[in-house]
């Protein structure tokens, strides 16, 4: 029996959060050993705004996280944040980053992925998601000199980003 893709996706967030874990060590830690981490974990969060530089300002005035990369221009405008007491250090933080970009006018709800899962093989984890009662929404794209990925609905219709592990 597989597990649900929610469970699969709390033992993700978990065992993401517990391995780059750096501030003291809390009561409701968990210690996992990094050979012990899954090859499938959060990759980023999409956070979508009516306009990325205001989004991303206010990234960096609420939570003081550093712009460490833009993608694209325009409408396509994505600014990549983390967190980090310079730019280096954002640079270098192995958590999972935001991802500003625009809001598609009328966007309905599930309608852009807000959660890109790096995952080691596309075309299994379609099949496990189908198998768990999700659907797949646009099948495993491959774009030469650029990423492999596909798009997917939890039952509750969230849309997943699945991007090919590098």
């Amino acid at each position: 029996m597989r597990p649900s893709l929610s469970a699969l996706m709390a033992l993700l967030l978990v065992a993401c959060a517990s391995v780059h874990e750096t501030a003291p060590e809390r009561r409701d830690s968990v210690e996992v050993e990094v050979a012990d981490v899954p090859p499938i974990h959060l990759r980023s969060v999409r956070v979508p705004v009516s306009d990325v530089e205001a989004g991303a300002e206010f990234y960096r005035e609420a939570f003081g996280m550093k712009e460490v990369r833009r993608l694209g221009a325009g409408p396509s405008l994505q600014i990549v944040m983390n967190t980090g007491e310079t730019v280096e250090a954002a640079t270098a933080n192995p958590r999972s980053p935001l991802v500003i970009v625009n809001r598609p006018d009328g966007l309905e709800v599930g309608g852009l992925a807000a959660l890109i899962i790096s995952v080691p093989d596309v075309d299994a984890v379609l099949t496990a998601v189908v198998d768990a009662g999700g659907t797949v929404v646009r099948p495993k794209v491959a774009i030469p000199d650029g990423p492999t990925f596909g798009f997917v609905k939890d039952p509750e219709g969230n849309q997943l980003e699945l991007l090919l592990s590098e």
